[in-house]
């Protein structure tokens, strides 16, 4: 995909920025994330892009500072009531204040308006091409990297979620590339993604086992993404949720209810790199379209969270299979027992490198 066909965010860009203590300062990024897209602080001017953590100390364990710092995109920044809406809801209960006994302050800045760059372009020289056992996964800055193995994905930063980098995405990554070199016994027929972001483990699928896959997400700019890397990648469009043979159909779907994903079921593999409380509240719907003996492949929860999660699809029938973490950040593969179907092993798990 060439610079001009790539996907941006035409809305202006703001950077919010927030000080706290360096040991408090992963924790509240984490909680003040989850509480943006749980609605709590009620922006609906923008959208949240991305977040990080600067001028970390070498000892955070200190009374040093860090810098939060939120990458925003719409046509206003939130205002004062909502983003102190936001900073109680991801004080409430955090950990770190309590294990130092002391209360950790939050100096909270009006964002600022980014002036016109090509922020996507800046972001990607800044990521390295990742590789996962057989994938290799790259931006279009580095297509000279390839390896030529027939598995490698050029995959852009860009409006959706996901270039494989984060924890989440190289735990999936990581399983499904286990599950294809374990061969037939693992082999879906057909799959499902929910939330699938920028389509990296849609196509990451379809490059291990060349199947048919549906991508739904409810944001439409996730449908466009998916839509050029599809295009970038070679990646043929299912014509019918009861395709066959290689491809994706990407779909606006809020989870399982949409009318194609109800076609295309049952499948074999369902896979949900979401949030802990979407992986809870929607038990129930991503278990239903499983195909007996299917798998089903979640992420986006901390290892912490790992067991509240898992009990509420073990009370569904699922038996888990495997867990895997990468920097603090929990996969887990399940699957719905069928007949004599056990469990299996999976190979080892290849382990994920940036170059």
């Amino acid at each position: 995909m060439t610079g001009s066909e790539r996907e941006t965010d035409p809305s202006p860009l703001w950077l919010w920025r927030l000080r706290t203590s360096a040991m408090g300062a992963a924790e509240f990024l984490e909680r003040l994330e989850a509480a943006w897209e749980s609605g709590e602080g009620d922006v609906s001017t923008c959208r949240w892009l991305a977040g990080s953590i600067t001028g970390l100390p070498q000892d955070p364990a200190g009374d040093e500072r860090a810098t939060v710092e939120i990458l925003l995109a719409g046509n206003e920044a939130p205002n004062t009531a909502e983003r102190d809406r936001l900073i109680r809801t991801a004080m409430a209960g955090g950990r770190s204040a309590a294990a130092s006994g002391k209360e950790i302050e939050i100096h909270d800045e009006p964002p600022q308006r980014l002036a016109p760059r090509d922020w996507v372009a800046e972001s990607q020289k800044a990521l390295p091409p990742i590789a996962v056992g057989r994938l290799f996964i790259h931006g279009s800055h580095d297509r000279s990297r390839r390896r030529g193995y027939g598995l490698d994905l050029e995959i852009e930063a860009g409006e959706a979620f996901g270039t494989g980098h984060h924890g989440t995405t190289l735990g999936c990554l990581a399983l499904l590339e286990a599950m294809a070199r374990a061969g037939q016994r693992m082999r879906p027929k057909r799959i499902l993604e929910v939330g699938t972001g920028s389509g990296i483990l849609a196509l990451a699928a379809t490059r291990l086992w060349r199947v048919p896959v549906i991508a739904g997400d409810i944001d439409p700019a996730a449908r466009r993404v998916v839509t050029a890397h599809m295009k970038t990648n070679a990646v043929p469009r299912l014509a019918a949720a009861k395709g066959i043979g290689p491809g994706i159909l990407p779909l606006v779907a809020a989870g399982t209810g949409h009318r194609s994903i109800r076609e295309g079921a049952p499948y074999d593999l369902v896979i949900a790199n979401i949030l802990r409380g979407p992986l809870i509240a929607m038990a129930g719907e991503l278990v239903r379209p499983l195909a007996e003996g299917g798998r089903l492949l979640l992420s986006g929860l901390l290892a912490r969270q790992m067991p509240g999660v898992i009990a509420h699809y073990r009370a569904r029938g699922l038996v888990l299979e495997r867990t895997l973490i990468i920097a603090g950040w929990a996969c887990l593969l399940l699957q719905r027992p069928a007949g004599i179907c056990g469990h299996r092993r999976l190979p080892a798990i290849a382990p994920a490198r940036t170059s």
